[in-house]
């Protein structure tokens, strides 16, 4: 077993470990079937591993603590929040004559918080993805059992407990299907506000989908940088339809400096459209991208048609724009986009900006504007942000953001702002440490006020360790 990275020579990984985006979906710590799911998958790994050769192991461990005023409740307690994120990730396996390129990928995290003053103690932690990956028949069948993300199509990020399979069909064309259960919405142990602060962001307000998905997506793939697929997605809830999609997704190079990018999602149970994308993006110069798109959405179609809020969830948002990204100077780059709205109480517009400065390679400064009015609704943002190398090892950075609320609520017609204000202005410091030998930390903090709260400040500190790993057995 060779020195973890970063600790003296070593070659680096071979490509890049895609995992998907984090979903953090807490299920409080009786996990029931899916420990046994789990402990299902580690008895697999542990009989093929005597066979196998693990071509590179993978390990990370982030301790995330956070100490911040639990501003829903009125007395203005202080709570602190840890979060530990673990990773595992075996790849390059083989078996002789059997599997080829088999993978097992582990993502979990663990969050305990507590309120100052009060006795209430929150434990709650979950596997973000838990599953094991392998290619039969020279690599044209991969088949990936456990806890999963289905990307693309009509599927979108779906976080699946099932099995997936894709199938290479000759040169230009392959399917995929998968079957298996939506994990669940989350769940968290504790009493009332602090059971909602305690759940990692993400995973907040999240409503459950149905106990049961199927479905899949036929791609064609004529060249490089092309690709058009068919999509399909069931979600059943008891005996009853939750979701049933029908997707349809284009990806198409038309000039090397021109592609067009075109996506639609219908609903089949209300015969609407979900979602649609389209663009399509002109590289005039190596410096000089010009784009333009469309867009609409009606976000009450992703919930389940047996939630009752998808009942009171209806809005459409439509939007059509364009804008450009240029490369001014080598170290000056400007982004531009406007775009119109069209939404359920009328029409709107939204405008972004970005400056970026680099001061030399490894430090910049920068201006960020978003302007977005809707009817009865709207807000005005300014960020300005500075990033600082001291040392190879040790950066700083800076930003301070501010904002202008066009309306916090409406009471009988009548625009009340919280706190009486409409303005949020905050600022952030933070430092981050390669520390060496796989280990690094952070430190960071916010102070500002906002509507909401007068006075809102933070303290984030955080430790990470990556250990790997090559060439790190030979068969028994």
């Amino acid at each position: 077993m060779r020195r973890p990275e970063g600790c003296g020579r070593q070659r680096a990984p071979r490509g890049r470990d895609a995992t998907g985006a984090r979903l953090h979906r807490p299920v409080g710590l009786a996990l029931g079937a899916r420990r046994r799911g789990a402990a299902a998958l580690a008895l697999l790994l542990t009989v093929w591993a005597p066979v196998a050769v693990a071509q590179v192991t993978e390990a990370s461990s982030t301790t995330v603590l956070r100490l911040e005023p639990d501003w829903r409740t009125t007395d203005g307690r202080v709570g602190l929040w840890g979060t530990e994120y673990i990773g595992l990730s075996v790849r390059g396996l083989d078996i002789p004559g059997a599997i080829e390129d088999l993978r097992f990928q582990l993502s979990a995290w663990g969050t305990a918080a507590t309120i100052t003053g009060t006795p209430e103690q929150l434990l709650t932690g979950d596997f973000d993805l838990l599953y094991m990956q392998g290619s039969l028949f020279h690599r044209h069948l991969t088949v990936t059992v456990g806890r999963q993300l289905i990307s693309g199509g009509a599927a979108r990020v779906l976080q699946l407990d099932g099995l997936n399979a894709n199938v290479a069909i000759g040169k230009y064309f392959g399917i995929s299907g998968f079957v298996g259960q939506p994990v669940q919405a989350p769940t968290v142990s504790g009493v009332g506000v602090n059971a909602y602060v305690a759940a990692p962001t993400v995973s907040r307000g999240v409503v459950p989908l149905g106990d049961f998905a199927f479905g899949g997506r036929a791609y064609w793939r004529p060249s490089y940088g092309t690709e058009v697929g068919v999509s399909f997605l069931d979600i059943q809830n008891g005996s009853q339809v939750a979701r049933q999609d029908l997707g349809v997704d284009a990806h198409v190079l038309i000039l090397p400096n021109l592609s067009l990018t075109a996506s639609s999602i219908l609903s089949l149970v209300e015969l609407r459209v979900a979602d649609g994308q389209l663009g399509l993006s002109w590289h005039i110069l190596p410096t000089l991208e010009l784009f333009v798109n469309g867009m609409r959405t009606e976000p009450d179609l992703f919930l389940s048609r047996t939630s009752i809020f998808s009942v009171f969830a209806y809005t459409q948002r439509t939007a059509a724009g364009g804008g450009v990204f240029w490369q001014a100077l080598p170290r000056l780059s400007f982004y531009g986009e406007y775009n119109q709205l069209w939404v359920d109480g009328g029409s709107g517009n939204e405008a972004l900006l970005g400056i970026t400065y680099k001061l030399d390679r490894k430090s910049s400064v920068g201006l960020n504007g978003h302007l977005l009015y809707v009817p009865v609704n709207g807000y005005t943002e300014l960020r300005a942000w500075v990033l600082e190398s001291l040392t190879d090892r040790i950066r700083l950075s800076a930003d301070l953001q501010w904002q202008l609320l066009e309306n916090l609520f409406t009471y009988a017609g009548t625009s009340i702002p919280y706190n009486a204000t409409r303005d949020s202005i905050v600022g952030t410091a933070s430092v981050s440490w390669l520390i060496g030998c796989g280990w690094s930390g952070m430190l960071s903090g916010s102070i500002g006020t906002t509507p909401l709260n007068l006075t809102r400040y933070t303290v984030t500190a955080r430790v990470g360790y990556n250990f790997t790993t090559f060439d790190a057995g030979t068969p028994r």
